[in-house]
């Protein structure tokens, strides 16, 4: 199964980017809002602006209410963790979504890609999928995972261009 979601943003990529990998007040404030204990961040990085490529691991446990198909599933908490490649230069971020508990059965996922907008803000879009090789419940997990990423996808929007208008320094310059 699949979902899309466009979302613009009033800065650049460049700064998009930056705020999201290496602004670390963002991320835990971030995370904090969307519910989300991160146990582990791995970060990697090269190059900058235009030529800059990240890899990213990240390990969170979900502390929202989920959905009760979810719940039964996973049978408390949610940990996911998150497998990225940023590459600026494709305008791509590619990440792999595994549910320890049942990743045997559940194949999760999600990519980026943006267009910058003639008036220097930037429309970045959203494909995401689930496969779920459960038997009568693979569609109802498939529609939970991603209805949970993009519900988590609206609320970073929301938050994030909040943040960038009430931290103007937060604006300028990359990191």
């Amino acid at each position: 199964m699949r979902s899309s979601l466009e979302q613009v943003f009033d800065v650049p990529a460049e700064r998009l980017w930056a705020l999201y990998f290496f602004d670390e007040a963002h991320g835990r404030a971030l995370s904090e809002h969307l519910g989300l204990r991160v146990l582990d961040d791995q970060l990697q990085h090269e190059g900058i602006g235009p030529r800059l490529i990240v890899r990213r691991q990240l390990q969170v446990v979900s502390q929202r209410e989920l959905p009760p198909v979810l719940r039964r599933l996973v049978g408390g908490d949610l940990v996911m963790l998150e497998r990225g490649e940023f590459n600026a230069e494709r305008r791509r971020y590619s990440v792999q979504i595994e549910l320890p508990l049942v990743g045997s059965v559940i194949a999760c996922g999600n990519e980026f890609t943006w267009d910058d907008r003639p008036d220097g803000s930037v429309r970045r879009t959203w494909e995401g999928w689930c496969t779920a090789k459960v038997p009568l419940l693979g569609g109802p997990i498939e529609r939970a995972i991603l209805a949970e990423l993009a519900t988590t996808l609206v609320r970073s929007h929301a938050f994030t261009s909040r943040w960038l208008r009430e931290h103007p320094e937060a604006r300028a310059g990359a990191a």
